[in-house]
C-alpha cells in the first residue's frame, strides 16, 4: 500500500513540476515579448494530421503556432 501512495506522490510532483516550469517558461517569454515589442505576424490553428507509423494509419494532434516578429529582426515561433 505504501508503494501506490508513493507512486501517486511521485506522479503528483512530477505534474506539479511541468506546470511551474509551464508557467515560468510563459512569463519569461511574457517579459521577452515586451521588452523587444512582439508583435503577432501569423496563427496557425491546431488541427489533426494522419501519418503511417508501426505499420498502420493513425491520427494524431498538432499543436497551435504563433509566429511574432520583434523589433530585433527575428521571427519567433511558439
Amino acid at each position: 500500500m505504501l508503494k501506490i501512495f508513493a507512486a501517486f506522490g511521485t506522479a503528483a510532483a512530477l505534474i506539479s513540476g511541468a506546470v511551474a516550469f509551464g508557467v515560468y517558461e510563459q512569463n519569461q517569454w511574457d517579459a521577452f515579448a515586451a521588452q523587444h515589442e512582439c508583435k503577432v505576424v501569423g496563427k496557425i490553428a491546431g488541427h489533426t494530421a494522419y501519418g503511417y507509423y508501426n505499420g498502420k494509419y493513425q491520427s494524431y494532434w498538432v499543436a497551435s503556432k504563433t509566429t511574432y516578429l520583434c523589433n530585433d529582426g527575428v521571427q519567433y515561433t511558439r
